[in-house]
C-alpha cells in the first residue's frame, strides 16, 4: 500500500502532504520497511514521472520534510539518502527547486555517506536519468525496446 500511495502522481497536493507527513511519521518507528524512504521521496519529487509540475508538493513542504531526512543516518539507511536525493532533485524550475542552502546540506550529507555519484549529480546539475536510474527511482524498468522521450 506504501509503495502505491507513492506513484500516486496526480493525487492534489493537499492529500500528497497529508500522504508525506503520515509516512515521515511512520518513519520515527524503527519497525518501519526502508521502502517507506522512496514512498517519500517519489511523493516530494521535484520531477514526477508523467504528471505535470502542477502536481508537486511546494518546494518549502520538501524543503521541511529534508530536515527530517538529514536528521537520519544515511550510512546505516542509505534508503533515507535517497529519498532526499529525489526531493532535492534538481529540475531546472526555480518554482520546484528547493532551497539552494538546504541543497547544499543534501549534497555535503551524501558526500559523507559516499552515496553513489549519480544522486550528488542529479541533486547538483539538471540529469537526465540513465536506465538503471530510471528503475531505481520508478521502481521497475520499462518493457524491452520502450523508452521515454519529451513531447
Amino acid at each position: 500500500m506504501v509503495r502505491l500511495s507513492a506513484v500516486l502522481e496526480r493525487l492534489p497536493i493537499a492529500q500528497k502532504t497529508q500522504l508525506g507527513e503520515w509516512l515521515l511519521k511512520r518513519l520515527q518507528k524503527a519497525s518501519e520497511p526502508a521502502q517507506t524512504w522512496w514512498a517519500v521521496g517519489r511523493i516530494a519529487a521535484r520531477v514526477p514521472f508523467h504528471a505535470s509540475a502542477h502536481f508537486v508538493v511546494p518546494a518549502e513542504t520538501a524543503g521541511v520534510w529534508l530536515q527530517q531526512i538529514l536528521q537520519a543516518d544515511w550510512k546505516k539507511t542509505p534508503q533515507a539518502g535517497f529519498a532526499a536525493t529525489l526531493i532535492a532533485r534538481m529540475s531546472g524550475d526555480r518554482a520546484r527547486d528547493i532551497d539552494s542552502d538546504v541543497r547544499e546540506q543534501v549534497i555535503a550529507k551524501l558526500k559523507a555517506s559516499k552515496a553513489p555519484n549519480s544522486w550528488i549529480e542529479m541533486v547538483e546539475t539538471v540529469k537526465e536519468l540513465d536506465a538503471a536510474e530510471e528503475k531505481q527511482i520508478f521502481g521497475e524498468a520499462l518493457p524491452p525496446g520502450l523508452t521515454l522521450i519529451d513531447a
